[in-house]
């Protein structure tokens, strides 16, 4: 994971220790699909992450923002959504260095995670961090399964764009179901006790960024040996919500 890592950073930026060092000073997450493929090694796959997202919490985007145009990345744009992924995201500014693109996201909240969590699907509620790497659903990405988020039928969030994305995401391997679809094909496997408020693919669960359903991997400092590890991310509790789960 660290090697993968410092590729990754690597091919975005010529001083790759100093972005990790932004990184923890903002308290700022990489997330996205290419956190994906860094947590879960998808060497096989067809696509690869051309773009960079990073989740900075409300009022911490100076420090990423010097380091980024320092680095010879261009601002493109900068834009507000007010509705945006179930209203987490405050701003969106897009930076490019030939045919590099680094998204820095800023959450309206406290903490840069908030966002993450209001996803359309399951394999990208992933971050990765100076000092750590997280999956809220580790055990179904592995498997190339992916819960489909049912806010976005609720809150009419289903646009062009969204659809998009969730093809993408077919056409790389996954399965893609709600939780309803999930429920269905327990009972098809002849699995007929749902597990209702329980089971990570029912949309009533209570989810933490704590609990033990998620994965989340310490690694040594990359760059000082002595440093000791600080992060302090708030816990984020969720739930995939939706219409209620009729057992």
């Amino acid at each position: 994971l660290r090697h993968r890592f410092m590729c990754l950073i690597a091919s975005f930026f010529d001083h790759p220790l100093q972005f990790i060092k932004c990184l923890r000073t903002s308290q700022a997450v990489i997330s996205g699909s290419s956190a994906l493929q860094l947590l879960f090694s998808l060497e096989t796959s067809t696509w690869k992450a051309n773009d960079l997202d990073v989740y900075v919490a409300n009022g911490q985007v100076t420090t990423l923002d010097d380091f980024l145009r320092s680095s010879g990345f261009t601002c493109a744009n900068s834009s507000t959504f007010p509705t945006y992924s179930l209203g987490s995201i405050r701003t969106i500014t897009s930076y490019f260095r030939e045919d590099r693109k680094v998204d820095l996201i800023q959450s309206r909240t406290h903490s840069a995670l908030s966002p993450i969590f209001e996803f359309h699907l399951s394999p990208l509620m992933n971050y990765v961090s100076a000092d750590s790497f997280f999956s809220a659903y580790p055990s179904l990405t592995a498997r190339r399964q992916a819960i489909i988020n049912p806010m976005l039928f609720d809150h009419g969030n289903l646009g062009i764009g969204t659809l998009y994305a969730l093809l993408k995401y077919r056409q790389r391997g996954f399965l893609l179901l709600s939780p309803a679809q999930y429920r269905l094909r327990d009972v098809h496997a002849g699995n007929y006790a749902h597990n209702c408020g329980r089971a990570i693919t029912c949309s009533e669960t209570p989810r933490s960024s704590h609990d033990r359903n998620c994965l989340c991997v310490r690694v040594p400092d990359l760059v000082n040996d002595t440093y000791e590890a600080q992060e302090t991310f708030h816990q984020i509790r969720w739930r995939l919500g939706g219409q209620r789960c009729m057992r």
